[in-house]
């Protein structure tokens, strides 16, 4: 059973359409519908190896960078030479090209006021771990690098991840995919990493077609208009273009209640209003959670009663010994022109509590939920259910109601 679903999932990642690194190193400018709807490698057919040698030259050359400048320096001879650099060295030098995308990032993001740092930002939306990113001082310095503008206002924020980063984790996807050997040394450990900092193929692809997932289906809302909005203000804040640090967080960073939310999202269309482009985005992510099922259960087989069935339309999850019936498929196949529409349309007038929602809205996900009482519960089994936890921003507009559920 578990043979029939890889090979349901299976798509030929040679034929993804992207560049090599070795043999172009700028990624294409233009969101393209993806062309990833077959599935990820015949998984079963990788003929790993174990560990054949220690990782050495390029994690030298990495200890002993010392600018952004230099630091960039390697990312392109990475991009350039990379068919030229040594089997054990590959996965390191692929973690170090994702940087690429991110110079100046931080410094970028605080020049135009989004209330949050930009590794932040890359962490909330696609789950990416950044940790060992900020605890490099290189990798720091490379990050905050005021030479650097790759952003000029707060509406690019959502374009250049879709211009910049999504080509680049697809390539560096499909080239771990052809890695030769089992085990590989991690310099960040974010897509997985062992207490030796080596990280497995498997584990890794597994990872990294989750981050996928995440990082195309932000894209299906719009989500530029959450930066204007600070909790300490209660507005607008205009778009600065200095250089100094915006230390006042935008309302997503610190604590809220919902009915701060929705009030001063209500009137944002730019604040989880659905994109343009949603339909590819929606379409995009569904075949990467394909593919991030199919290598969860390949990584390990007692998965598969949760997983192998989840996007199959009306499925059936116990959540505190209740069975509830959930339809995550209708978040791709009919999506709500507006997340906000799942948000409490009414609170109590003392305690601000929700005690409202569109019932509506709520039974293309629940197709059995009957009244505004079952939400916080079907809310909460929702993120249970949701293969890798609820993406963003969905786990942004169901998580103030979720907290909220009996246990």
């Amino acid at each position: 059973m578990y043979r029939f679903l890889i090979n349901i999932f299976t798509f030929s990642l040679l034929n993804l359409s992207c560049t090599h690194f070795e043999k172009n190193a700028t990624v294409a400018a233009e969101l393209q519908e993806p062309t990833i709807d077959f599935a990820p490698p015949e998984i079963t057919s990788i003929a790993h190896r174990g560990i054949s040698a220690e990782s050495n030259s390029l994690e030298i050359e990495f200890r002993n960078v010392k600018t952004p400048d230099e630091l960039e320096a390697l990312i392109t001879r990475i991009d350039t030479n990379y068919a030229a650099i040594p089997d054990t060295e590959k996965f390191m030098a692929l973690e170090i090209s994702l940087l690429k995308p991110f110079r100046g990032y931080n410094v970028t993001l605080n020049q135009i006021s989004i209330g949050m740092a930009g590794t932040d930002l890359l962490k909330m939306t696609t789950g990416l771990d950044t940790t060992n990113w900020k605890k490099n001082p290189v990798v720091n310095s490379y990050l905050d690098d005021k030479k650097v503008r790759r952003i000029t206002k707060r509406d690019d924020v959502q374009e250049h991840l879709g211009k910049e980063f999504v080509p680049r984790m697809n390539k560096v996807f499909r080239l771990v995919a052809q890695l030769t050997s089992k085990t590989y040394k991690t310099e960040f450990c974010q897509f997985s990493c062992g207490k030796d900092k080596t990280v497995s193929v498997m584990q890794a692809l597994e990872s990294m077609a989750l981050t996928n997932a995440k990082l195309s289906f932000q894209f299906a809302y719009k989500y530029n208009g959450i930066f204007n909005i600070r909790k300490s203000s209660k507005a607008v804040k205009p778009n600065k273009t200095t250089e100094s640090t915006d230390t006042d967080p935008n309302i997503l960073t610190i604590p809220h209640t919902e009915i701060e939310l929705k009030s001063q999202t209500r009137d944002v269309s730019s604040a989880f209003g659905i994109s343009t482009q949603s339909g590819v985005w929606l379409k995009y992510a569904y075949d990467w959670y394909k593919m991030y099922i199919s290598l969860a259960i390949k990584n390990d087989p007692n998965k598969a009663p949760k997983l192998a069935q989840a996007f199959f339309g009306n499925q059936q999850h116990v959540y505190q010994g209740n069975p509830i019936l959930i339809n995550i498929a209708a978040l791709f196949d009919k999506p709500n022109p507006d997340l906000k529409n799942f948000m409490a349309s009414k609170f109590d007038e003392k305690s601000k509590k929700p005690t409202e929602w569109d019932i509506d809205s709520y039974k293309a996900i629940f197709p059995n939920i009957r009244s505004n009482d079952e939400v916080p519960t079907y809310v909460n089994a929702l993120a249970e259910y949701f293969p890798g936890g609820l993406p963003f921003p969905l786990q942004v507009v169901f998580k103030p109601t979720a907290v909220k559920a009996k246990k």
